[in-house]
């Protein structure tokens, strides 16, 4: 027998010699038109029922490739060469995937869609594939972008909290109030104004303002116009070292000196009418100046309540003398003890008054 193995050399390449049953021999005859031609003979004198050939490839295609066909035409020749039958034998090779899948993973965003999908990492070959839909933008706060100044609009976006895209846009309206930032230009003096310049940090507009004169003057000197008295305040005029200029003060009112002697208090009371239980008393100060009296009231003395204990014989008080008993002693000539009583009646009397007046002066102005 002779076959002729023929095959697509660019997707398979045959590998090794053909294995053969037992009742078979193989012999190599060469390679014609890149088609194998072997002859296949028998080791029995009997035809065999059956008998096989296999031969071996090696896939050079990959997953891409389209299948592939070998062909095999066995010409058997019985007892005479002239006695020939032709034998076909076919076998398909088909090439699939191999190699680990991985993920490619595209993730969505505001206004595109993602996806999800699963390929062969030998050939990018997509086995699998999910859309992401498109998220949509998440309108978020207002930004400013252009502080708005004394003369020119400002403005402001809505942008995407996810992806910054501007959503909308707002004009900010000028304030139309300038910001100054102040340079004095001339110290003010005594008697002469300043000047300060300012200039605006929006529009950088200038404007220039005085500044009042401190009124702080030197003078010297002073001429009395008109003398203060207790009551009035005076005048003196003079002349400032600084400025030359005429400077005008009055002079606070002196206010009263009061007169004081031996028959007034510290502060020249001397009491005119005594208080009593019943009526208010008096009392006057006048000025060593210019002789202006006050006048004031002395408040109505406080009555003196003593209750005077009645004996108690239950509780063995037998001091208490009969009243005749005292009668008859101030009746002996004897005045000492009466003087002694009368003085101290005095002096509390004119130490209720002076509380009195203390506690109530009215003093008129």
């Amino acid at each position: 027998m002779q076959g002729i193995l023929t095959w697509d050399s660019s997707l398979l390449e045959r590998q090794g010699s053909p294995v053969v049953s037992d009742n078979l021999k193989s012999t190599y005859l060469g390679e014609s038109n890149g088609n194998t031609v072997n002859c296949l003979s028998m080791t029995g004198g009997m035809l065999p029922a059956s008998a096989s050939v296999t031969y071996q490839f090696k896939a050079l295609g990959d997953c891409t490739s389209p299948a592939s066909l070998i062909k095999m035409q066995m010409t058997l020749a019985v007892n005479t060469a002239s006695e020939r039958y032709t034998v076909p034998a076919e076998s398909t090779i088909t090439f699939s995937h191999t190699g680990p899948i991985v993920k490619d993973t595209k993730n969505a965003s505001c206004t595109e869609d993602g996806y999800v999908k699963e390929i062969w990492s030998r050939c990018d070959t997509v086995i699998k594939s999910e859309t992401l839909g498109a998220l949509r933008h998440d309108s978020g706060s207002w930004v400013t972008v252009q502080e708005a100044t004394c003369v020119d609009d400002g403005l402001k976006e809505l942008r995407c909290n996810r992806c910054g895209a501007v959503l909308d846009s707002e004009t900010i309206q000028a304030t139309g109030i300038h910001s100054y930032q102040w340079e004095v230009t001339k110290e003010p003096t005594c008697g002469e104004a300043g000047e300060k310049t300012g200039t605006c940090s929006g529009c950088r507009k200038i404007i220039t303002e005085e500044i009042e004169p401190t009124g702080n003057h030197t003078v010297l000197e002073w001429e009395v116009v008109e003398e203060a008295t207790c009551t009035e305040k005076g005048e003196r005029t003079g002349t400032c070292e600084e400025c030359g200029l005429s400077v005008t003060e009055e002079i606070n009112a002196l206010g009263h000196a009061w007169k004081t002697d031996d028959d007034t208090d510290q502060d020249g009371w001397k009491v005119v009418k005594e208080a009593t239980a019943d009526e208010e008393g008096t009392k006057e100060r006048s000025c060593a100046v210019c002789g202006e009296k006050e006048t004031a009231v002395i408040e109505k003395l406080q009555p003196d309540v003593t209750e005077t204990p009645a004996s108690d014989p239950a509780a063995g008080n037998t001091d208490s003398k009969p009243a005749e008993s005292t009668a008859e002693s101030v009746n002996t000539g004897d005045h000492t003890e009466i003087g002694v009583c009368l003085a101290l009646i005095t002096a509390a009397i004119f130490g209720m008054s002076g509380f009195a007046v203390m506690k109530r002066r009215k003093v008129k102005q």
